[in-house]
């Protein structure tokens, strides 16, 4: 009782009560209070004071716990004090992190609290604490970044699509089977299957027919919905009819059609006879790949045909990867025509989406990416480079640096000569394979596997070491060309912080790059400035270091990325890098001219999280 009188808030009471109203942690400090009061000299319930000893007893024991009461608000401000700074300082959110504070602040109210120390005591503390639960969430969330690549490894084999419900009750299925012992890829692809089963077992099996051609059918022989599942339907309209409509009338038309009869209409508007991927494009004319300007997003027609499986924007130019392996491209040109006037080259455009010859069972593709820079109106042409599913590499486009990995002339003065005009293979080893690759604007990178003799005996220690999983295999990241203007132009040179490392992605800016691990950590290198010398560190690394004027800058070697949780996606425009993490947070750091970081201009140098998508996954 003398607990709970000493805990109601009063007028000219304790610290918290006058603050706060109410007790924060009631439950933690009546159970601190309590344990506190019965220790007290003649407190302790065991030993019952006299009759006539009684009202003094009481009055001592409230006194006791009023001035308990004031050393736990007390103890609580100091203790929240230090976990909410050493939260901040490592960037967690103290509202992710609220169970941290019972258990620090019973701690410190049961401390000394006479000695000198105690203020620092519990800023050490804290700082430990929160050391220890950062290690931890860090640990699990890139373990949740291996499991999300590897789900989306095995449904791009399997060419799945699952809803964000699925995906997560997919991602702690896998989970569960890793913790269990199982391989994390084996586990993915089991869980893939089950998907797949499942969504063939709640298809309606075909049974008439289907000229749709969507890939619902072709992957397992059934389709979610038929419009006519009676035979006597169909034929009672005939079945030639039906095909010749779904397989020749061009897809705007089908509102046509449904004009006919409401069977008619209940077909063509049925949304599961439409393809699965359509692409849209708004913009100015031949840009967009439109024949005219579209100020709202307008259905590209050729991609009604064709799934369209990535999309790549350049400066002025998209390129587009479709499931059959066929690459097509609107746009810019990567190489002006040189026969014509400069301007005139500079403008010259391909209209409509066009199929790039010369490839095939294109998986992947890369090209310089899009953003402003000083020089940026007088460049002609840019890079691309291509992987196709047997890991050969591509390269085509503006070669001033050797960034196609193709052999130039220095010494020419012909502008034709700095350019490959046409997909061109780049020559590796037989044994090599490109997994990854990334275009800037005078740089390449990319990533690859090589054979490697490994010992009979200590063949798989080794290989495992390397990351091939015991294949005799590991993976290596080079780059070519030179990532500043006041570098000489550089031949394939390795990177040896991500030798042996098996990455999710591997993303260009202009003048650095970012290379992202299967755990979710983000290591990048390059230049720190840019040409126009950006008012943000490229590289996300801090502060940059002072260059006096005329000194020469140097590459930065691949550095992780500090404070930032594990990471999912990573995008990287000229100036500018976005970063989204696996719970879904999203992250920007560069140059911010013209709001391109979306958000305050306060920190540039790393990453800064963008509060206005704060709540948005």
């Amino acid at each position: 009782d003398a607990v709970r009188r000493a805990l109601e808030p009063k007028p000219g009471g304790w610290i918290f009560a006058a603050a706060r109203g109410e007790p924060r942690l009631g439950a933690a400090a009546r159970k601190a209070l309590v344990v506190a009061v019965t220790d007290l000299a003649g407190g302790n319930f065991d030993d019952w004071p006299t009759k006539d000893d009684w009202p003094a007893w009481t009055r001592a024991v409230d006194k006791a716990a009023d001035e308990r009461a004031g050393e736990w608000a007390k103890a609580e401000a100091l203790a929240l004090y230090a976990l909410d700074e050493a939260l901040r300082e490592a960037g967690l959110d103290a509202d992710d992190h609220a169970d941290l504070a019972e258990t620090f602040v019973r701690e410190t109210f049961l401390r000394d609290h006479t000695r000198k120390t105690l203020v620092a005591d519990v800023q050490a503390r804290a700082v430990a604490l929160v050391a220890e639960r950062k290690q931890e969430g860090e640990s699990c969330e890139r373990r949740l970044a291996r499991v999300a690549l590897a789900l989306r490894e095995a449904c791009d084999a399997r060419n799945l699509r699952p809803s964000l419900i699925a995906a997560d009750a997919l991602r702690k299925k896998i989970l569960t089977a890793w913790r269990n012992g199982q391989d994390l890829q084996e586990a993915a692809a089991a869980a893939a299957r089950s998907y797949e089963n499942s969504d063939r077992n709640d298809a309606v099996p075909q049974t008439v027919w289907d000229p749709s051609g969507n890939r619902t059918a072709q992957a397992s022989a059934m389709v979610k919905f038929m419009p006519f599942r009676s035979a006597s339907q169909c034929h009672a309209i005939g079945d030639d009819a039906f095909s010749y409509v779904y397989t020749f009338l061009h897809f705007s038309l089908l509102g046509t059609v449904a004009l006919v009869c409401k069977r008619w209409r209940a077909a063509s508007q049925d949304p599961f006879w439409l393809p699965d991927v359509v692409c849209y494009a708004w913009g100015r004319a031949g840009v967009s790949g439109l024949e005219q300007d579209a100020p709202k997003p307008t259905l590209l027609d050729f991609s009604i045909t064709r799934s369209v499986v990535n999309v790549v924007c350049g400066d002025e130019a998209t390129f587009a990867v479709c499931d059959d392996g066929t690459l097509y491209h609107w746009g810019k040109r990567w190489e002006p025509d040189f026969e014509r006037p400069v301007l005139e080259a500079s403008r010259e455009m391909t209209m409509t989406p066009t199929r790039v010859a010369g490839l095939a069972d294109v998986v992947s593709v890369a090209c310089t990416p899009s953003g402003y820079y000083h020089g940026r109106g007088r460049a002609f042409g840019y890079t691309v480079a291509a992987i196709t599913s047997s890991g050969k590499l591509y390269t085509w486009g503006m070669n001033v640096c050797g960034q196609t990995l193709h052999a130039r002339d220095t010494s020419s003065r012909n502008p034709a000569d700095y350019f490959v005009s046409t997909p061109t293979e780049v020559a590796f080893g037989d044994s090599e394979r490109t997994l990854k690759v990334a275009v800037g604007l005078e740089f390449i990178a990319v990533q690859r596997t090589w054979s490697i003799p490994l010992p009979p005996r200590d063949g798989a220690a080794v290989a495992a070491h390397l990351g091939s999983g015991g294949t005799g295999k590991s993976a290596r990241v080079s780059w070519a060309g030179r990532f500043s203007d006041d570098w000489q132009p550089s031949e394939l040179r390795e990177v040896p912080e991500l030798c042996g490392t098996k990455l999710a992605a591997l993303t260009a800016g202009a003048f650095h790059c970012c290379a992202l691990r299967d755990d979710g950590s983000l290591y990048v290198f390059g230049h720190e400035y840019g040409a126009d010398e950006s008012n943000g560190n490229l590289l996300g690394l801090g502060p940059r270091a002072t260059r006096f004027e005329g000194e020469r800058s140097f590459p930065h070697a691949a550095t992780r990325v500090e404070g930032l949780p594990p990471v999912i996606s990573v995008a990287a425009s000229t100036y500018s890098t976005v970063a989204i993490t696996t719970d879904g947070r999203c992250y920007s750091w560069g140059d911010c001219d013209g709001g391109a970081l979306g958000r305050s201009s306060v920190n540039n140098d790393a990453p800064g999280l963008l509060e206005a998508l704060r709540g948005v996954r």
